[in-house]
């Protein structure tokens, strides 16, 4: 009989009980009607957000395939969550705390498209990053969120990042101090944010840029997008201290808020206008302790009720 070597033996042995590998799948499904077991394939999805996060691989891809009540969720990976099969939407709705929250890794990129997020009247935060690479919103309504916070996006990097939303609406989020977009990172590195065809409406104010609490730079782009009937300022960006914050806004309508349409506060704020349309609100455009707005004489800025202040002549741009 031929014996086989010790070695060799345990081999086999160890071959013949180990567990089978397993790969995360790269994209996974989510219904209304589904059930949170498995890896949430096709024929048999799963039900929360948070299981099918688990379940699929970085980079992957969680596919909404109804309308149903999702849950919230902690995202910790490159992912992107998609409901635009035209079925119906994803929900996302909580009564506190923030109902998507980003700590993912340094390049990690998020896209989440086709939600509904919800804050019933109460939460936190409506979608709050915190650390990644980039987050992307697309085609989503965010409204609700009415907490003490009440933010409907809240961007706060410690590092380097981009944010992008688009043809998305913010209503209703009106924590104390809350506002419909917030961009505030906390590190140094630059920050940039580009949002496009993007309704802000009634919110506690409506896109805030604030680098009082970086060291580095924030450039913004809002562009497409109108901006209206929120209770405070509709476009601010703050910087006093901190971060070299620049914004631009570009064919875009800032009317009807309660104060400033248009607000750039402190030596490191600066927003430039071109194709704006600044009416109806109590203050039309203001850039008080040093702050710059610059315009190249194509806007418009009239019938603001507390007055439409004015730019300085050296802030005048020519087109070009």
């Amino acid at each position: 009989m031929r014996k086989i070597p010790t070695l060799a033996l345990f081999a086999v042995i160890a071959a013949t009980f180990a567990a089978p590998a397993y790969a995360q799948p790269t994209r996974v499904w989510l219904s209304g009607v589904g059930v949170d077991s498995g890896t949430c394939p096709r024929q048999s999805p799963c039900h929360t957000l948070t299981y099918a996060h688990g379940q699929v691989a970085p980079g992957g891809e969680i596919t909404v395939m109804d309308p149903g009540g999702y849950g919230t969720l902690v995202i910790t990976k490159a992912v992107s969550i998609v409901s635009d099969s035209g079925s119906g939407e994803a929900g996302v709705a909580n009564f506190s705390g923030d109902l998507i929250t980003v700590n993912a890794g340094a390049s990690d990129v998020v896209i989440l498209r086709g939600l509904v997020i919800d804050g019933l009247n109460s939460a936190t935060g409506g979608i709050h990053f915190n650390t990644g690479a980039a987050l992307h919103v697309q085609n989503s309504l965010i409204k609700n969120v009415r907490g003490s916070s009440g933010t409907g996006i809240n961007f706060t990097p410690n590092a380097a990042a981009d944010l992008y939303v688009s043809d998305t609406t913010v209503i209703n989020n009106t924590g104390f101090s809350g506002t419909g977009i917030m961009v505030k990172p906390t590190g140094a590195g630059l920050v940039r944010a580009t949002l496009n065809r993007v309704v802000v409406e009634q919110n506690s104010a409506g896109i805030t840029i604030d680098g009082t609490a970086s060291s580095g730079t924030i450039r913004a782009t809002v562009r497409d997008s109108v901006l209206s009937t929120n209770a405070g300022t509709g476009l601010w960006a703050n910087a006093p201290s901190g971060a070299a914050t620049g914004v631009y806004f570009v064919n875009s309508s800032s009317v009807e808020n309660g104060t400033a349409g248009i607000y750039a506060n402190g030596a490191n704020a600066a927003i430039t206008l071109m194709g704006a349309s600044i009416m109806g609100n109590n203050i039309g455009i203001s850039s008080p302790s040093g702050g710059n707005i610059y315009s190249y004489k194509n806007n418009a800025i009239n019938f603001n009720f507390g007055g439409d202040g004015s730019i300085l002549p050296g802030n005048v741009l020519p087109l070009n």
